[in-house]
């Protein structure tokens, strides 16, 4: 089995110290898909290396269609207990997306600190997002 269109990844980090119990920030964001889907399937991997910050934090990520916070969230929230205090973590996921019939499509991870948590740094990211 073969990829109908081929994908793309990105590790460029778009947020590297996303606020804690703030506004959700975006992390990292994929390449377009092109050519325009027909109600493909779309794998989206994902995977992000942080620091925590200084004080314990609940992780929420959250996947969307978009470069931008505002973009459809198509996951219900991932919401994980980040690590012990200043010390490192990993975390990634997969997820299948129909978008329906659309050109140019990207996704994006957000990432939110909450439970009174400080920043954590963003130290890598990877998404990749292909159509099946």
């Amino acid at each position: 089995m073969g990829c109908r269109f081929p994908g793309g990844g990105s590790t460029a980090i778009v947020t590297s110290s996303p606020g804690s119990g703030g506004p959700e920030a975006i992390v990292v964001s994929s390449p377009s898909l092109s050519p325009p889907l027909d109600f493909a399937q779309v794998i989206i991997l994902w995977f992000v290396q942080l620091l925590a910050g200084n004080t314990a934090a609940t992780y929420k990520f959250r996947l969307r269609r978009g470069t931008a916070i505002t973009g459809t969230q198509i996951n219900v929230d991932v919401v994980t207990n980040g690590p012990p205090v200043s010390t490192g973590a990993i975390y990634s996921g997969v997820y299948v997306d129909v978008p329906g019939a659309v050109a140019n499509l990207q996704y994006s991870l957000g990432m939110l600190c909450a439970g009174g948590g400080t920043n954590a740094v963003i130290n890598d990211v990877c998404m990749y997002a292909f159509a099946l």
